[in-house]
């Protein structure tokens, strides 16, 4: 985690700059324009400013963010390779009739109630 802190905290003067330019009403011609301007009124530790909020709010969000990550995704490779054969899973919708329209390995059987005009099927 503290790779997250060093990161954000080095990068800061790459989103202070991005700021300045988002809320600047055209104050600014592009990066270079902000970022000269920024050092010569302010000088270069300037572009450190809220460096520590920005480490404070990254590290517990990837503290939260990456776990919870990590084990969805293992979930569901878990899910998948319980899955042997896909075939056997089906979807759709009703058909006027009150038959099931079923989709096959993403592939749409014909039926004569798929058409584009019958809310009640997908594709």
């Amino acid at each position: 985690m503290s790779h997250t802190g060093i990161v954000g905290y080095v990068t800061n003067p790459l989103d202070s700059i991005k700021t300045k330019i988002v809320t600047s009403d055209g104050a600014y011609s592009g990066f270079i324009d902000c970022f000269r301007k920024t050092v010569s009124e302010n000088g270069f530790a300037s572009l450190f400013n809220g460096g520590g909020a920005r480490v404070s709010w990254l590290m517990p969000f990837t503290a939260i963010y990456l776990p919870v990550y990590e084990n969805l995704k293992r979930s569901l490779e878990g899910f998948r390779n319980k899955q042997t054969n896909l075939s056997t899973i089906r979807g759709g919708s009703m058909a006027p009739n009150g038959r099931t329209l079923a989709f096959n390995s993403y592939v749409c059987r014909k039926s004569k109630y798929n058409d584009i005009g019958d809310n009640r099927t997908f594709v």
